[in-house]
């Protein structure tokens, strides 16, 4: 019988790379294409190419060339959970070609080879710390786009500046209590500075005081008497001249909250453009900065160093994703009718006001999760 190709959309294709950037790494990838399928990564792409434009490769490379097939089986077999569902999910949209990969994939022999690399870069006995459920003791739901750029920025690519936007309320604060975690930042240190927090909109002393306090560094001063542009780049440097001799192997992850939540004045956004600009510019190599609610402009060319984000309300799809989730890091059977029911319930629960909805979305959605599963899988 003749076989059926098998053809993705761009929104199948993403969440296939999303997988499979947050799951694998190039080696691991390379042994099993090799394994598994008898393809040679490096004749496909660069091995020297972070792996985020590997996956990207590969992905466009089996499409053109007609074994997207193949690759889907394999990750069908594959020791990650996430690339092994959305490849299922995948593959179930061709039911003549479920049984189409003629090679054999033995998953027995190709999961010691890999098994090493991936508990490695696991951090816990649930897996990959990125696939998280849970950010602390909060149900983090979704946000796949969050966790394929915050490896990414915390990794050793080119990306340095990681920009989220989204119609308030969303969830944007959310984003410094998955950012924060120790398994995460493997050392880097995290400051938070909310400008919420201020009564006025603050100064660049202000901001800057903020960040010493937390960093342990004295308190900075400026001239009063110069401009706000001046200000700015003075305490950018000031707090160059103090880390990079104290620390010059240093990694610091400063996040900047509610930029979005009232008018700001200008020198404290060209502050922190300045900040942006320094971690962009490697003049602390080890810094890296999370912009929260920031649509303006950053005075820079961009290249490949900004990575953004716009978050979404999350709906249906989201929340019948996050039980699937669930169920396989916590392995426990729930049906596709038990999620449907979990879901509707989750919604039904919910308040009508946007902001309201967002504030009891984690509680109603811990309680709806640990009714569900007849124990506590959500604390």
């Amino acid at each position: 019988m003749a076989r059926k190709k098998v053809c993705v959309d761009g929104r199948q294709l993403q969440l296939i790379w999303n997988a499979m950037v947050v799951s694998y790494d190039v080696q691991a990838l390379e042994r099993d294409l090799l394994f598994a399928l008898d393809r040679r990564l490096e004749a496909i792409v660069d091995l020297r190419d972070d792996l985020r434009n590997v996956a990207f490769k590969v992905l466009t490379a089996a499409m053109r060339e007609g074994w997207l097939e193949d690759l889907l089986c394999m990750f069908k077999e594959c020791i990650y959970p996430e690339v092994r569902e959305v490849a299922r999910r995948t593959l179930d949209q061709y039911p003549e070609v479920r049984e189409v990969a003629r090679r054999t994939l033995d998953q027995s022999s190709l999961a010691p080879q890999v098994h090493g690399a991936a508990s490695a870069r696991d951090g816990s006995a649930n897996g990959d710390p990125y696939l998280s459920h849970l950010a602390g003791q909060r149900p983090f739901i979704d946000r796949s786009v969050l966790r394929t750029h915050l490896k990414d920025l915390l990794s050793g690519s080119p990306r340095r500046v990681l920009m989220i936007t989204g119609q308030r309320p969303c969830g944007k604060s959310y984003t410094w209590f998955y950012a924060r975690q120790p398994e995460l930042l493997e050392g880097m240190t995290p400051v938070l500075v909310d400008l919420s927090e201020f009564t006025d909109p603050s100064l660049p002393v202000d901001l800057m005081s903020s960040i010493a306090v937390q960093l342990g560094l004295p308190p900075p001063t400026v001239d009063k008497y110069a401009q706000g542009a001046a200000q700015a780049r003075y305490l950018r440097d000031w707090l160059v001249g103090q880390l990079l001799p104290r620390n010059g192997d240093g990694r610091w992850l400063l996040v900047f909250d509610s930029l979005d939540h009232v008018a700001q004045r200008d020198e404290t956004l060209q502050l922190i453009e300045y900040l942006a600009g320094a971690a962009i510019r490697d003049r602390l190599t080890g810094l890296r900065v999370i912009l929260l609610g920031y649509a303006n402009r950053l005075p820079i060319d961009l290249l490949d160093s900004v990575l953004t984000e716009e978050i979404k309300d999350i709906g249906e799809p989201e929340l019948r994703e996050f039980f699937r989730s669930l169920a396989r890091r916590v392995k426990l059977a729930m049906s596709d009718g038990a999620i449907e029911v979990a879901v509707n319930d989750v919604l039904r629960r919910l308040p009508d006001s946007r902001e309201q909805r967002l504030r009891q979305l984690p509680k109603v959605v811990r309680e709806v999760g640990n009714t569900a599963f007849g124990t506590e899988v959500l604390p």
